[in-house]
């Protein structure tokens, strides 16, 4: 088995892993110690959960705390986290948990998808985001605690505040609160939605913006040109979202606003019902989503570089256009014959 494993590529260590956990998470979830006593889930449901958690979109067929034990939430969490880390991430650490040779073509596929520089850096990489991810989610549950503890139990404030943090830095969106509320009770809490927030942006700015941002402080200077970007075009976004946001839905305070921005780009978490929302506010946080996170992150969408790639590229031809009449005469040529 060993040596059939070391003849793969690893793009399929990475297809593989992605795949089994999802099945393998799936499974577990049907299983009767992660379903609550007279609740009845179907396996198209536990398969969507697991998805979703993996993937960390935070969509969901049932609710987490009302359908699924303290065990079924605990796998969720897993899958959540693993989803975080990224499945390149796992699919390398698979590689070099099995000992085998990296080829020059796999290197470059692994180095690309964690945007590092060498093949030596990559187990110490893998090690930073371990420590980096624990660290985080321990300081984001003990934020969380002070707040559950006086609503909750002892052992169920613990592990809301728990699950929370990892849904929080892994951008997923899921709750154990129960009723699909979600967030909503705990809308005009200060502590909850700050601590949230800080929590997902930390996660979508990404492990080697993050590490920077550890190494050299406020010397901006020394930031390389990914952490630039990220943090320029992070900043811009959650400023231009909370603004626009707040314009097209005045019923809502300013710290709502705020946490919509920051959670629509690629959490997933609402302070407020989503469906009671302007077509406004609704395509402002369909932009923002679409934009996401940036690259190496726990995030999703296009990704914030990415997107200041296709602004300046756009910026840059509509420049060339106003400069060429003949251009603007020639499409308008063209579109008359077209009609």
């Amino acid at each position: 088995m060993i040596r059939f494993l070391k003849k793969q590529p690893a793009v399929r260590y990475i297809i593989l892993g992605f795949l089994i956990t999802i099945l393998l998470g799936s499974f577990l979830l049907q299983m009767p110690f992660s379903i609550k006593e007279g609740v009845n889930v179907r396996y198209i449901d536990s398969l969507a959960t697991s998805v979703s958690s993996v993937c960390i979109t935070g969509l969901v067929a049932v609710d987490i705390a009302d359908n699924f034990t303290f065990i079924g939430q605990v796998i969720v969490a897993l899958l959540i986290q693993i989803g975080g880390l990224g499945v390149t991430a796992i699919g390398a650490g698979i590689i070099l948990l099995v000992n085998r040779k990296i080829n020059l073509k796999e290197i470059s596929l692994i180095k690309e998808s964690l945007n590092l520089h060498s093949r030596r850096s990559i187990g110490k990489f893998l090690s930073e985001i371990f420590y980096t991810t624990i660290l985080i989610e321990l300081i984001g549950a003990l934020i969380n605690f002070f707040v559950f503890i006086q609503d909750f139990e002892m052992k169920q404030a613990i592990w809301m505040s728990i699950f929370h943090s990892i849904s929080s830095f892994n951008n997923s969106g899921f709750d154990v609160i129960g009723g699909g509320v979600n967030l909503i009770p705990y809308k005009d809490n200060i502590i909850i939605n700050l601590n949230t927030s800080i929590l997902i942006i930390l996660g979508g700015i990404g492990f080697l913006v993050i590490r920077e941002i550890r190494e050299k402080g406020i010397y901006w200077k020394k930031y390389s040109m990914h952490a630039r970007v990220v943090i320029v075009m992070t900043c811009a976004m959650l400023v231009c979202g909370t603004l626009l946001i707040k314009l097209s839905e005045p019923d809502i305070t300013w710290l709502g606003a705020f946490f919509f921005s920051v959670s629509s780009r690629t959490a997933g978490f609402s302070t407020y019902p989503v469906k009671n929302f302007t077509n406004a506010t609704l395509f402002t946080l369909i932009i923002l989503m679409f934009i996401g996170a940036s690259p190496g992150s726990t995030g999703g969408g296009i990704k914030t570089t990415t997107f200041l790639c296709y602004y300046r590229e756009l910026k840059e031809v509509l420049r060339i256009v106003r400069k060429k009449p003949f251009i603007i005469q020639s499409l308008k040529k063209h579109s008359k014959k077209l009609l």
